[in-house]
């Protein structure tokens, strides 16, 4: 009995087909059923039987299925840590700066535990570079804010998640399968003591949003989520940047030093929430009508990280409930045929963390 053998049940168990089969292993049709034959032989019954035009398992073969399984990845597992000790096994992730600053650690920390051998590099690359770099070989995992594609970025980033896609639900295109993590939600900002952090504190959505054309308003490059969002939001009010800057993190430290206002992502601010900055419209009456439906139909799934002080959590939380900012979805995407081991585990990492 060898590995291949398993591995060509195994993808034969899934398909039902031989041809089928055959076709994704790169192998002649022959091959398949003599391997399948040598597994019969070696077990003395047989796995696969054909009612009518139908092909299906034997209860003998569901058990060597599972089992089979097992094996493969064990021996996948062992191969990736041998070449990790000898200095073959490595993994690239790029992702935005605000992900890599925020999120990335906890990720990679809690994945080192188990692969400490691998070799990773991981960097934070513009928006233009990761809506490819899993295709052109530039990455092995890449982390995006919003899904991929130019034209419907704007509304998919002013909605949350991908169409149809849930937490952790992977979905494959073109060779490579993206995952849906979470929705990161934006938070209307200025600096604590701003005069807008009192002033704004009841009223409505439309009230709030003419008061902003007193101050500046400030934002990321074109390209960001995060603008998108925000522009999907205020530009068809008027509203345009005053202050546009090269990082978010540039964005963060203009708001928190002067009289401007920014639609900022949680995680990006999350740390100076009740210290430096504060969250405009906490206070805010929940907008009614057709166009709060509109506003509230791509809010879902749980905002990732914490804010600094429980106070500063709760405010956040009731700007959102109250003005029913956007959310922007971030996915992961990676090869789908890369059946590494220590891929697929950065990437349930990623899932349980993010």
């Amino acid at each position: 009995m060898r590995i291949r053998q398993l591995q060509t049940f195994c993808d034969l168990a899934e398909t039902l087909n031989y041809t089928r089969t055959a076709e994704r292993l790169h192998y002649a049709q022959s091959s398949v059923m003599e391997q399948v034959q040598a597994l019969e032989d070696h077990f003395g019954v047989p796995l696969v039987e054909r009612v009518g035009r139908q092909l299906r398992l034997t209860a003998a073969g569901e058990h060597v299925r599972v089992e089979a399984g097992r094996i493969v990845r064990l021996a996948q597992e062992m191969r990736e840590r041998v070449r990790a000790q000898d200095g073959g096994a490595a993994l690239s992730v790029l992702a935005p700066e605000t992900f890599c600053v925020r999120r990335l650690p906890a990720v990679l920390q809690a994945w080192r535990a188990a692969w400490p051998e691998v070799q990773v590099t991981a960097g934070p690359v513009p928006r233009s570079v990761l809506a490819s770099a899993v295709e052109e070989g530039k990455a092995d995992i890449a982390v995006m804010l919003g899904v991929p594609g130019g034209a419907s970025y704007g509304a998919a980033a002013a909605q949350g998640a991908p169409a149809g896609a849930d937490r952790g639900g992977a979905r494959a295109s073109a060779g490579v399968s993206t995952i849906f993590l979470a929705s990161e939600e934006l938070l209307l900002v200025a600096r604590a003591g701003h005069p807008l952090e009192r002033a704004a504190e009841g009223m409505q959505r439309d009230e709030l949003l003419r008061a902003l054309a007193d101050y500046p308003l400030y934002a990321s490059e074109q390209g960001c989520a995060y603008r998108a969002a925000s522009d999907a939001v205020l530009q068809p009010l008027g509203h345009e940047p005053t202050l546009v800057c090269g990082s978010v993190a540039a964005v963060v430290e203009s708001v928190a030093a002067t009289d401007g206002v920014a639609l900022l992502p949680r995680m990006a601010v999350e740390g100076d929430l009740g210290r430096r900055l504060c969250v405009i419209g906490a206070g805010a009456a929940r907008q009614s009508g057709p166009a709060a439906a509109a506003a509230g139909a791509g809010r879902g799934g749980d905002a990732s990280g914490d804010c600094g002080t429980e106070g500063s959590v709760e405010r956040a939380a009731a700007a959102s409930e109250g003005m029913h900012w956007p959310r922007v979805p971030i996915v992961m995407r990676w090869r789908a045929d890369d059946a590494r081991p220590h891929v697929a585990a950065f990437a349930a990492a990623a899932c349980a963390l993010t």
